[in-house]
Formats: C-alpha cells, structure tokens, sequence
C-alpha cells in the first residue's frame, strides 16, 4: 500500500528519489507466491516504471542475516533519506490497530542510537485499505504541539508532506484545569505565528510554496479521565485526519530511557490512521 502513495509523492516531488528496501528469508519456504522475493520485486518494478523513470529508484532486495529492524537501520545509515515509510501489518495481519509489528518496534527503538536522529522521518501506514488513503483528495495532518525542537519538525514534516488544498491542523492539549490563556500557551501562539507569517511572505521564498495548505491552531483541553495521547487520538478521529504527526521525546532517550515510553508514541498508538514519526 505504501509504494502507491510514495509513487504520487514521486511524481509531485520531481527531485525525490526512491530507495525500496526488500529483506527476505528463504527459508521460508511455505510463503505463498506473491509473498516471495521475485514477484515481489516484478510487482514493485512495474508499478515505479509505470510512474516515474529508472534513474529515479532503486531496488535493494537482500537476505536477512541479523534483526530486521536491525539490517533496516543500517541500510539507512549508509543510505540517508529523509523519510522510511512502513506498513503498519505484516503479512498476518494485526487485530489490535494499537498493536505495533516487531520491525517497527524496532526501527524506532534503535533510529536514535544508530544516528538517525535528526535524519529520517518514519511514515507509517496504518489503514489496510488503498481506497481510504488520501489520494484524489486533500488529504488531513493533525500535529501535535509543543515548545520543544521536535514538535516544529512535526510541522516541518507535515508541511514537506502536504500538497496544495491540504488542511493542516495544529493541535496543543492543556490540561483541563489549566488556563487556556496561560504564558505557556501565549508563547506557543506567538512562536507559531511567525510560521503563519512566513507562508504568506512573498519575501520568504522557503514558506512561500506553502501558503496554498489550510492550517488551523486549536487549543484543545484535556478531558477529564483521559490521557494527552487519548485526547489527540480522539480529536483526530472527530475531524477524519489522515496522518498524525509527532516527535520522539529525545530528552527521554538522553537519559537512558526508550523513546517509545512517551506521550508523543502513545499518541501513534492510539491513532487509527497512518503516523509520521520524527526519529
């Protein structure tokens, strides 16, 4: 499912290029046909030649002999992009939509400590069904605010991602005996304005080809018997968003903590559309 909408953003983003990563097991032998490397990379080539030319992707196909999650990180250590798109199900399927595949438990968990931080983006697909995905129509990003460095590469992300006529709403929790005014809240309005202004600034040409989304701020109270990640999750439900888009808590890891304790995780686990994740 992802290949098809990383094949739109190709053929939006005339400079992007593709770097499709295949690890596979042979000894799996009981994989039915489609499962297998060689229909698999036909399936793949024939899909990106139908979109863009040769000199634009290319296939790695390799043998699994570590961790998965593993051998994706150091791909992408000696491969640098600036987004890793992943399904959120394997080939089983999952029950739970909160339910994490091991892979990605793993490329977030070690993104941080292979030095992709501050390099890659993760854009994970959720919805099983192509048809639901925001193509042929403008597509909704919910980020979810803070004063530190990573929420603003939340944006940043959810702007890059974005096409023109795409609705792009901001969304800060306060807690629900916190006052909606409050200095913590003002200095988030102001630092946000300046991006507002910048997109409508003929004189800043970066923001400028940017100015054709619709982005909306909204001070959101926590409701009373929820958590923050429960209160975003739901508010992106109420408005149908298509991605979600957070930052690790990099502060959790510097102390020697997993970054897939923080809220900003717990808030892609709750979500039932697709994430984007800032390593």
């Amino acid at each position: 499912m992802s290949i098809k909408v990383v094949g739109e953003l190709l053929l939006r983003e005339r400079g992007a290029f593709l770097d499709v990563l295949h690890i596979y097991d042979d000894n799996k032998a009981y994989l039915p046909p489609e499962y297998r490397k060689e229909h698999l990379r036909a399936v793949v080539y024939a899909k990106l030649l139908g979109w863009v030319s040769l000199d634009r992707f290319v296939l790695n196909w390799k043998e699994k002999t570590s961790q998965v999650g593993q051998m994706i990180c150091d791909h992408f250590v000696d491969n640098p992009a600036t987004f890793l798109c992943m399904g959120f199900r394997g080939r089983k399927g999952k029950k739970d939509v909160r339910m994490m595949t091991s892979n990605i438990y793993e490329v977030l968990r070690l993104g941080r400590k292979l030095t992709l931080l501050g390099m890659c983006s993760v854009v994970v697909y959720k919805e099983p069904n192509v048809q639901q995905l925001p193509m042929g129509r403008p597509a909704k990003f919910l980020v979810s605010m803070s004063l530190n460095k990573a929420a603003s590469k939340a944006f940043l992300d959810a702007l890059r991602l974005s096409k023109p006529g795409d609705e792009i709403h901001l969304i800060y929790v306060t807690f629900f005996t916190e006052d909606q005014e409050s200095e913590h809240v003002q200095i988030l309005r102001d630092r946000y304005s300046h991006f507002f202004e910048g997109l409508g600034d003929g004189d800043h040409h970066v923001l400028q080809k940017f100015h054709d989304r619709h982005i909306e701020f909204h001070i959101v109270p926590q409701h009373k018997g929820e958590l923050i990640p429960q209160t975003v999750a739901g508010f992106a439900e109420s408005i149908e968003a298509d991605f979600v888009v957070v930052g690790t808590n990099a502060l959790r890891v510097d102390r020697g903590k997993e970054p897939l304790g923080s809220a900003s995780m717990q808030i892609c686990m709750e979500a039932h559309c697709a994430f984007v994740c800032f390593l």
